[in-house]
């Protein structure tokens, strides 16, 4: 599976809402490391759609080429 079939701004937040859920499991499993590493991946998601959004493009290789050239 290449890298970039999930870099769209559905996929980014689809991604961020499935980690988020990981991360409530292993927090109610008491397992703090897991919990707060999987809970930063979804912010980590969630911050990558929203930039796609706001520069409107429309896959991470077009956001990093954007932000590379500001």
């Amino acid at each position: 599976m290449a890298k970039d079939d999930y870099s769209g701004v559905s996929d980014q937040t689809k991604a961020s809402s499935h980690r988020q859920r990981d991360a409530e499991s292993l927090f109610q499993a008491k397992r703090w490391l897991g919990a707060m590493y999987l809970a930063g991946y979804a912010v980590e998601c969630l911050l990558k759609a929203k930039l796609m959004r706001r520069f409107r493009c429309q896959d991470l290789k077009e956001l990093e080429e954007y932000l590379r050239t500001k």
